[in-house]
């Protein structure tokens, strides 16, 4: 993080490499790694060599979700879907990249696929699918309630933020809210 913070990326990717590989699964070490790329030129040929690599055996789950998460960072959502659940097929047990998955699904309007995709974060997912239900069923009140109480219990793949915030934008109320929720999604 130091070294990503005083642009000294090589040190950094070298570092974020080293941490994923000592710890696979860790949301902190695939988020920083995704960010090192991110401040590099990410071009579309580049991701499907990364997506290639990923694919060889040995396949790697942890190369297939940062690709996907560097495609969603380009709004190349479909591209993204495919890694983010090929990383997912690979490891199922890879919550990250189900959080990814879910924020995708959720950039795309696809609620339930967000909301499924949630659920396998092991986060809190029962108040998080009441309010994609109550979203899809146009009960803005009870979607907002049901949001509300997902974030108080714990859900953290960032649907309910982000699906929380596009309401609160869409009434053209709680404003401040909507931003801080916007944040608090981008950072999970």
């Amino acid at each position: 993080q130091v070294s990503l913070r005083q642009h000294q990326l090589a040190e950094a990717l070298v570092h974020f490499e080293q941490a994923v590989l000592l710890r696979p699964h860790s949301a902190d070490a695939i988020e920083g790694l995704t960010r090192v790329y991110q401040t590099g030129s990410v071009t579309r040929p580049m991701l499907a060599k990364m997506e290639k690599v990923a694919t060889a055996a040995p396949p790697s789950a942890t190369l297939m979700e940062v690709v996907g998460r560097l495609y969603a960072t380009r709004g190349w959502y479909d591209d993204a879907k495919r890694c983010l659940e090929a990383a997912l097929r690979m490891d199922p047990q890879r919550t990250t990249a189900a959080a990814a998955l879910a924020k995708t699904f959720a950039a795309t309007g696809e609620l339930g696929a967000a909301a499924d995709s949630a659920s396998r974060t092991g986060g809190k997912s029962a108040a998080l699918l009441a309010g994609v239900r109550a979203q899809e069923h146009n009960d803005v009140s009870s979607a907002i309630a049901s949001y509300e109480r997902a974030l108080r219990e714990g859900e953290h793949s960032g649907v309910a933020a982000n699906n929380l915030a596009w309401l609160y934008a869409e009434q053209g109320t709680n404003l401040d809210r909507a931003l801080e929720l916007v944040q608090a999604a981008s950072s999970m």
